[in-house]
């Protein structure tokens, strides 16, 4: 279970496709619903780059 999201964005991309993403479905987890998440805190890093802090809005998980 997650009840807390760090996400750190750089200001680049690689352009290929194929590419992993962010989120990807468990097999064997149940869909369920999305999650979803509440801004906690946002932090400017580096060279141009951010840290978000996301809580969990929504955490219902089904088996």
């Amino acid at each position: 279970m997650v009840d807390e999201l760090s996400l750190v964005l750089s200001p680049v991309t690689d352009g290929n496709s194929g590419t992993a993403s962010i989120f990807t479905q468990v097999p064997g987890w149940g869909a369920g619903k999305p999650v979803e998440f509440d801004l906690k805190a946002v932090e400017r890093i580096g060279n141009g780059g951010l840290y978000l802090r996301c809580v969990v809005q929504n955490a219902k998980w089904t088996e």
